[in-house]
């Protein structure tokens, strides 16, 4: 269950909260990747197999949605990637 906070059917996101942890979650619909659910707050991408593909699928959203990334911001972890990329497309987003 997520207790939605913010939605908007254009850019296809919803934020989130997960009453039972309390942490907000964004739901992503994309075209190319389909659903996808990213954990907002801080996750240790580096215990996570599947960080490399979270990285490729985030640069994948940032094109979509047109946000601009530095070269600087496309090297970064995926966490940071997530709150790059939808600080820029949900108003009022911040850590």
């Amino acid at each position: 269950m997520i207790e939605a906070r913010y939605i908007d059917p254009r850019k296809g996101i919803l934020l989130g909260l997960n009453p039972a942890t309390n942490r907000r979650v964004i739901i992503a619909f994309s075209t190319r990747n389909g659903v996808q659910t990213w954990h907002y707050e801080e996750p240790n991408c580096s215990a996570c197999n599947w960080a490399e593909r979270c990285h490729r699928r985030l640069l994948d959203e940032a094109e979509e949605r047109e946000v601009q990334l530095s070269p600087e911001e496309k090297g970064q972890p995926p966490s940071r990637l997530a709150h790059i990329i939808f600080s820029g497309v949900i108003p009022g987003l911040t850590l």
